[in-house]
């Protein structure tokens, strides 16, 4: 099993019901508050055998070693599985007729002397929401697109979980929409400046945006490509070691309606009904 640790962990569904009082067997903090992010090698009968939160293959290996000598001097017990806990969903799901962008991060090029964690490639999503389709769909900007766009995408999730922005740290954000000139297809480009920042200076992203985005029948979106490039500086809470002072920070954004698109929701979403409003 595979999830989001806002949702299992915080969420209230049938699934934190039961993995909370497990994995706590194997990492007692997480009744003190702790995060209960990691892996797990967890039986349906409730017995749990181990715990890493570490990335590297030897830990893993050593997890999945020392499990498995646990698994076999202590089996589980059988358990029936109903039909309704197998088909149970509690990944929340984008409002329908939205569409799915897929976002790509990077430092690029990572600064000499800094962490290797700045080579990373970043990967989420963005919801684009039915009711943002249709006014982008005859030229218009949305509000709450654009102020979505500016808090929930335009982050540094390079080494980590971002710190999104709040509202009063947008100083600019500043996108338009203008037809293009193809006559075969109906489609707007996308352009625009952007400059967020924490009041006390500490973090910021400032740069440009531009994009292609092409529409079909009833406010349907064919295609969305678009690249931000710019500067950004700083750490976020759970996204540490950055390059020191200003580095150039890339996102991609190109709409996607694989597998993986359709389950895996955007990591903010657990901003809740603000991640829907932007505001």
């Amino acid at each position: 099993m595979v999830g989001n640790t806002h949702e299992i962990q915080n969420g209230r569904n049938p699934v934190r019901d039961w993995f909370i009082p497990v994995a706590t067997k194997v990492k007692p903090d997480i009744a003190k508050g702790s995060t209960a992010q990691g892996k797990y090698v967890i039986a349906a009968d409730g017995t749990a055998y181990g715990f890493n939160n570490n990335r590297s293959i030897e830990r893993v290996h050593q997890l999945l070693d020392r499990s498995l000598a646990q698994f076999k001097a202590s089996p589980p017990v059988q358990v029936a599985i109903s039909a309704a806990e197998l088909e149970a969903k509690f990944v929340p799901e984008p409002p329908i007729g939205s569409a799915v962008v897929r976002l790509f991060t990077r430092v690029k090029p990572a600064p000499l002397g800094s962490d290797s964690a700045n080579e990373n490639v970043a990967r989420d999503h963005f919801w684009i929401l039915p009711e943002e389709l249709k006014a982008l769909s005859t030229g218009e900007m949305p509000e709450a697109f654009r102020m979505r766009l500016a808090r929930f995408a335009l982050v540094d999730s390079v080494r980590g979980e971002p710190d999104h922005w709040r509202p009063a740290e947008i100083v600019r954000a500043e996108f338009k929409l203008s037809p293009l000139r193809s006559s075969k297809v109906k489609g707007f480009s996308l352009t625009g400046t952007f400059s967020m920042q924490t009041q006390d200076l500490k973090r910021g992203y400032e740069g440009k945006l531009e994009g292609e985005l092409t529409f079909g029948t009833e406010n349907r979106l064919v295609s969305f490509k678009a690249f931000a490039e710019g500067q950004a500086w700083g750490a976020s809470t759970y996204a540490p070691n950055p390059p020191a002072g200003k580095f150039p920070l890339l996102i991609a954004f190109v709409s996607v309606s694989d597998e993986a698109s359709r389950v895996v929701a955007p990591q903010a979403v657990f901003y809740g009904r603000e991640y829907l409003t932007g505001r």
